[in-house]
């Protein structure tokens, strides 16, 4: 599960540029397959996204630090949050943000409203990880950011996509790892830990068997597929019956879809 939440929320620097609400979209050459991704609609190269995502921001440096620096506290004034999501605010800094490096990928496309209902779906699950008590400890984020450097050191792919990512922004190296890699961490590991929790109890309450190490390999797969079938389940309730209070100033133009659940795998 790591592996895939990764592929979704995580910025892999070597292929990966977080566009759409955190979301962390593969970029790979037009020929290859894609892995547990998520692809922008024309595929474009990774040097291709680097170009529009760093022109985008480099002239967007503050709203840059303030969307990453937005989960360091849940206590945002009222005229910075764009919605609260239970306990958790999705502030405005955030949102336009990842409006904007989503619409520097893909100007064609309209993102504001996908963008708003994609983050609220995240922000739905970090505030289950409040309910749960389950936010990451700084320890947890420090061994995540640890071992994110390790491979820098000794993945010379992935070292080049984080220096391309760099030089692209034109951000620092403490930026990336300080800013921008932390906050991911904190998302990745938080769902991560969310839906351990959910997969493990309803393991217990008997919604399927548990998966064993040695077992059958189409066995272990139908047991892999209805672990994400309940987890789906689990989140779209969750987006059905969570407290979400759009800002006035937005409530006109931002709607939350109740009945779909814009963060796909």
């Amino acid at each position: 599960m790591k592996n895939k939440q990764r592929a979704l929320l995580s910025c892999v620097a070597v292929l990966a540029v977080a566009v759409l609400a955190g979301l962390s979209i593969m970029i790979t050459d037009k020929d290859d397959e894609p892995h547990n991704a998520l692809y922008a609609e024309d595929r474009p190269t990774i040097d291709e996204v680097m170009k529009s995502t760093g022109d985008y921001v480099r002239s967007h440096k503050s709203l840059f630090a303030e969307a990453t620096d937005s989960l360091k506290t849940v206590h945002h004034p009222d005229n910075l949050v764009a919605a609260r999501i239970g306990e958790v605010p999705l502030t405005r800094s955030e949102l336009e943000f990842m409006k904007g490096l989503s619409a520097s990928v893909n100007p064609a496309k309209e993102t504001r409203h996908a963008v708003f209902n994609e983050l609220i779906e995240e922000k739905i699950i970090l505030n289950e990880a409040v309910r749960k008590g389950l936010l990451p400890t700084a320890e947890e984020i420090e061994i995540f950011l640890a071992g994110e450097l390790e491979k820098s050191k000794t993945d010379p792919e992935y070292r080049e996509g984080i220096d391309k990512l760099i030089n692209s922004w034109d951000i620092s190296e403490d930026e990336y790892w300080q800013k921008y890699e932390r906050y991911n961490a904190f998302r990745i590991i938080a769902i991560d830990k969310v839906y351990k929790d959910v997969i493990s109890k309803a393991e217990e309450a008997g919604e399927f068997p548990r998966i064993l190490d040695g077992g059958n390999t189409s066995e272990v797969m139908k047991k892999q597929d209805a672990q994400q079938s309940y987890w789906e389940r689990y989140r779209l309730q969750l987006k059905k019956k969570t407290e979400i209070k759009v800002n006035n100033e937005f409530a006109h133009e931002l709607k939350v879809d109740r009945d779909e659940w814009y963060l796909s795998e």
